[in-house]
């Protein structure tokens, strides 16, 4: 499709009509972030200004490629113009989608492009104990789901904790004071878990009942065994 036509012939038929009725915004034809600050500006509605950004950034990743910078200034353009800070109550699911995960890829780029010569503004910097305990309120009582559970279960499996990675934890236990609520809430919890071993990775780990059936049939037997000791 040559989006540059349809763009061209949306703008001509806003130039050469009366103003509509309502609501209506300002568009400017060559992109202030390209062209710098000029006077060719057209009166659209919502939903022809949206198209009209949309139209931009197809232009520009048709003729330059994804990777230029002018087609980053019209993605960011169009991702503003799905923002509903924006004041634009036009937008379309599909097209929003697609460009959102274009513009989270070039962010994602760009920072790592930094990042390889820069060092992160908070690197070395304590944190606030204060900001750490409001993170830590905010997350407490938020279930984990499932595939959460599953991705964190990948990521530390055959993780081996150093001598003073364990010290720490054993230390921070020690200091640790359960009330009776809590002590009454673990043991329930545990009650609720059995032990199973997973032949494959040579790993017991503790699962809830409710899921023994559909890891016996993953090929897992219930009991606890130790890893075979290594030389």
């Amino acid at each position: 499709m040559n989006y540059l036509k349809v763009y061209c012939s949306l703008i001509r038929k806003a130039e050469n009509r009366t103003l509509p009725d309502g609501y209506t915004e300002k568009h400017h034809i060559f992109p202030k972030s390209i062209f710098g600050n000029n006077k060719r500006v057209v009166a659209l509605t919502a939903r022809e200004h949206y198209i009209a950004h949309a139209l931009l950034e197809k232009v520009y990743m048709q003729r330059y490629g994804v990777s230029d910078e002018r087609t980053k200034k019209m993605t960011y353009a169009f991702f503003v113009m799905n923002s509903k800070t924006n004041g634009n109550d036009y937008t379309n699911s599909i097209l929003y989608e697609k460009c959102r995960l274009r513009s989270s890829e070039m962010i994602s780029k760009s920072l790592k492009e930094y990042y390889k010569n820069n060092i992160h503004h908070s690197k070395g910097k304590k944190v606030c104990p204060e900001r750490v305990k409001k993170s830590a309120d905010a997350r407490r009582g938020i279930p984990l789901s499932d595939e959460h559970r599953k991705l964190l279960s990948e990521i530390n499996t055959g993780k081996k904790l150093s001598e003073k990675t364990k010290q720490k934890i054993r230390e921070a236990r020690s200091k640790q004071i359960f009330t009776d609520e809590t002590t009454r809430k673990r043991s329930e919890a545990y009650k609720q878990l059995v032990w199973m071993y997973d032949p494959k990775n040579k790993q017991s780990f503790r699962i809830n009942k409710n899921k023994v059936e559909e890891k016996l049939a993953d090929g897992l037997v219930l009991g606890r065994q130790m890893a075979p000791y290594r030389e």
